[in-house]
C-alpha cells in the first residue's frame, strides 16, 4: 500500500537458488513453525559469499520477562507474541551452521532491566493506558526522548555475554 516494495512473494520457490546478495531477518524466526527448513531455504537462495543477518529473542528474554512480572505473564506474552522458538544462543548458531552457513558474528543485546522498561513503556501505547488518555504514549515518548536513545544504545553496549536477544551475522561459504 505504501510503494515500498518492488515485489512480494508468498514464499521463497520462485527465487533462483544463489542469486540473492543478502537476507535480513528481524524478529522473526522465532514465530516461525520449522525454523530449520526456513535456515536451509535461507542458504539455498544466497548466492557463495551472501550475507544472512538476523535477530530473534532467546531464552533469555523468557527468563527476565518472568523475573520481572511473574511466570504467568512471561508465559502470557510468548504465547501471544507466537514464540515458537525460544532456545539457547548456542542453538541458533548450531542450526545455523547445519544450514550450510557460516556464523561469523553473535551478539548478545537488550539485558533484562531494558526488558522490564520495554514493557512498562507499553502501557502507555494507545492499546493501554492511552485508551483512557489519548496522546499520553508520544507525550511520554517526546519527553524522555533522549534518556529512551540512551537506554536502546546501552542495550547493545551493556550486554557482553547474556541478553534476551541476539543478531546473529552469518555467510554463505563459497
Amino acid at each position: 500500500a505504501y510503494g515500498v516494495y518492488r515485489k512480494l512473494l508468498r514464499d521463497s520457490a520462485g527465487i533462483e537458488s544463489g542469486s540473492v546478495r543478502s537476507v535480513y531477518s528481524n524478529s522473526v524466526l522465532e514465530h516461525v513453525r520449522e525454523p530449520e527448513r526456513a535456515l536451509s531455504e535461507i542458504q539455498r537462495v544466497l548466492m557463495p559469499g551472501g550475507v544472512f543477518i538476523f535477530t530473534v529473542p532467546v531464552k533469555r528474554y523468557e527468563k527476565d520477562l518472568e523475573q520481572y512480572f511473574g511466570k504467568w505473564y512471561s508465559g502470557l506474552i510468548n504465547g501471544l507474541s507466537y514464540h515458537h522458538n525460544m532456545f539457547e544462543p548456542g542453538v541458533w548458531k548450531r542450526m545455523v551452521e547445519q544450514s550450510g552457513l557460516a556464523v561469523e558474528e553473535l551478539v548478545h543485546y537488550q539485558p533484562g532491566w531494558f526488558t522490564f522498561y520495554d514493557y512498562m513503556l507499553r502501557f502507555f501505547s494507545d492499546r493501554s493506558l492511552g485508551t483512557l488518555v489519548p496522546g499520553i504514549g508520544r507525550r511520554v515518548l517526546d519527553r524522555y526522548r533522549n534518556q529512551l536513545l540512551d537506554m536502546v544504545g546501552r542495550s547493545v553496549s551493556d550486554t557482553k555475554e547474556s541478553g534476551g536477544n541476539i543478531l546473529i551475522v552469518a555467510k554463505k561459504c563459497v
